[in-house]
């Protein structure tokens, strides 16, 4: 009789370390300026008012006005995309747009660090997904991830909320790499070396799934405040 043996070879994720940890700058009086700012116009907007109108403005306190002045140019911290001045570089925004985010989730995908994704509450996250759907970008692929962890509002809700560890990056169902994160509130640069590939006119659906979490000091949720990303051939 003979016998054959079949070798069942099973192709493991890449594990990527960053490339680089990009640190807010300025102290925590510079930031408590900007958080400050950032909710001031996220109440006036959910009260209805429009404080970039000449006529709001007018009403407004020096402080108030120093908040509207400072965000106007641009300079905030706390925003992600390349139209700040302060960008953190992602350019994915040019190439393509958000067409939804997982249903009954925040998409942690709106370029700013005063908001997060949220595990459910009692849960560490882990198996949790973060989903994306995005128009198809025509000829540009995903080169590179921006991780933010963690509730980067303030330094102590950082240490409060538990933050991805290891998180499993996949795009329209293909596995791509697996992101080994540092435990430090910065933004945590990936370098793709590999991608899924799609049709130019193909919508592009990344998932990225929590495999295991630093605990929080206080919170067991675990928190996420942005992923971005930069693709091929954008300008």
């Amino acid at each position: 009789m003979i016998k054959i043996s079949v070798i069942l070879i099973f192709l493991t994720p890449i594990l990527l370390e960053p490339v680089q940890l990009i640190h807010f700058k300025g102290g925590e009086t510079r930031l408590a300026f900007w958080l400050e700012a950032e909710d001031f116009v996220r109440q006036q907007t959910a009260a209805g008012n429009n404080v970039w109108t000449a006529e709001d403005y007018a009403s407004l306190t020096n402080t108030q006005k120093n908040w509207i002045d400072s965000l106007s140019e641009g300079d905030n911290p706390y925003l992600t995309g390349n139209r700040a001045s302060s960008a953190w570089g992602s350019n994915w925004e040019f190439a393509t747009d958000l067409a939804t985010n997982s249903p009954g989730e925040p998409a942690a995908y709106d370029f700013n660090l005063t908001t997060h994704w949220l595990s459910p509450k009692g849960t560490d996250g882990i198996g949790q997904r973060i989903s994306f759907v995005f128009a198809p970008a025509y000829g540009s692929q995903i080169k590179r991830v921006k991780f933010f962890p963690g509730n980067m509002r303030t330094p102590t809700l950082w240490k409060s909320y538990s933050r991805p560890e290891k998180v499993k990056l996949t795009i329209n169902g293909q596995t791509v790499t697996v992101l080994q994160l540092k435990d430090e509130m910065a933004c945590q640069v990936f370098d793709i070396p590999m991608t899924a590939t799609y049709d130019a006119e193909q919508e592009i659906t990344v998932d990225v799934e929590i495999l295991s979490v630093y605990r929080g000091t206080t919170f067991k949720e675990t928190a996420v405040s942005e992923i971005n990303f930069d693709g091929t051939s954008v300008l």
